[in-house]
Order: structure tokens, then C-alpha cells, then sequence
């Protein structure tokens, strides 16, 4: 999500969305401290926190759970997150893990022009689980979530697993802490977050 300059204040926006979108709880109200979407909040900060917030309500709290409640069912589940950056500078969002920077790399068709070994690495690991997963149901020598494990695309060690635990702790911006707030206002906030992302009803434009 891209909060455009032409937006004066966002966060009176942001305020007014939640009030038609969520209802009125202790658990809404932690939602929007955990995001520091509340009163005083510079317009700078609103915006950063306001375009995680988005991906979070629309997108990362709902796959862990979704990979959770399918391991409760008793499916196999191979969960994984992507922290690698994009590494080419243009069209857009060079240099961020944004959601579909692992496209870059599954299909091997970038491989020439990878700025350097670790992304050829990745490259080559990505297609090896999707091509072992698709023949076979399983990614070569990729751990299943059942057991709390989860892959990651490390910045700096490309493919790794790690427990839940583990990757709590490695990385401090995953935000589960948040994420686990988030699964105590939905469906709710699936709905306020489509809005917040796809500008729907003109929810950043100033109210007069």
C-alpha cells in the first residue's frame, strides 16, 4: 500500500475507517496502539505503521493462522517467509520483501542478471522444493510446520528453518506479537484493511 502526499491527514482517516469498520472493543483499541494509530501520532509514523498494519490485516495474520488451523486438521503444511529483498531497483519497491518478490526467483528466468551468488543460491533452492513439492508432495528437505518449524528467506543465509521460537526471536519484525492481536478483531478486519489498502470510498481523502 502507497498512502499518497495528497492525503493531509491520515490518521483522522484512519480514526474514522476503524469506527465503520470494526466494531468498538478492548481489542480494536490494542490493534491501533500496537500500530500507533492513535491521537499525537506524527503523520510520518502514520503512514508506515498504517501500510504494515494493511499487509497485516489483509495478508500475514491470516496465513499463519490458516497454516495453523491446517495443521489442526491434520493436513501437512510447509510454511515459509520471504525476507530477501527484491534486488533490482526498478519498476518499484527495490531493495524491500515485499509479496511477490519470490516470483523473481522460482522460475530461474532472472538468473543471468541476480546481483550476486546468494541470489543465484536462492534461485536454485526455490525451484528445486517447488518442482519436489509438485512431483512429489513434498519439498526436498523441507521440514514440515507441523512441528512449529518454518522457512525462511534470510537476507544474509538465504533458505534456512527455524522453530516459531526461533524465528521470534531472529527476527523482531515479523510482528507476531501483533499479529496475534489482529486474529482477536476479524473477520472485521479483513474488511477495514481492503479499505485502508485499495482506498476504497476515498478513505484517505480529507474530510471537510
Amino acid at each position: 500500500m502507497n498512502l499518497a502526499k495528497d492525503r493531509p491527514d491520515p490518521l483522522s482517516a484512519l480514526l474514522a475507517s476503524v469506527e465503520t469498520h470494526v466494531p468498538p472493543s478492548l481489542d480494536r483499541d490494542a490493534v491501533l496502539e500496537a500500530y500507533s494509530i492513535v491521537k499525537g501520532t506524527p503523520k510520518e509514523k502514520v503512514i508506515a505503521e498504517a501500510t504494515l498494519l494493511s499487509g497485516d490485516l489483509l495478508y500475514q495474520q491470516g496465513i499463519r493462522d490458516a497454516a495453523r488451523a491446517f495443521v489442526k486438521a491434520g493436513k501437512k503444511v510447509y510454511y515459509y517467509h520471504w525476507d530477501y529483498p527484491n534486488p533490482f531497483p526498478v519498476p518499484f519497491f527495490g531493495g524491500v520483501a515485499h509479496h511477490f518478490v519470490d516470483l523473481l526467483f522460482i522460475f530461474q528466468t532472472l538468473r543471468d542478471i541476480y546481483p550476486n551468488e546468494l541470489a543465484k543460491k536462492i534461485a536454485e533452492d526455490s525451484g528445486r522444493y517447488w518442482v519436489s513439492f509438485a512431483a512429489k508432495g513434498k519439498p526436498d528437505g523441507w521440514r514440515e510446520f507441523n512441528g512449529g518449524i518454518v522457512a525462511v528467506v534470510d537476507p544474509e543465509k538465504g533458505w534456512v528453518q527455524r522453530t516459531e521460537d526461533e524465528d521470534r526471536c531472529q527476527t523482531p519484525w515479523r510482528r507476531h506479537d501483533r499479529w496475534d492481536l489482529i486474529a482477536k478483531i476479524q473477520p472485521y478486519g479483513q474488511a477495514w484493511g481492503d479499505q485502508m489498502a485499495n482506498r476504497r470510498d476515498g478513505l484517505w481523502k480529507q474530510n471537510n
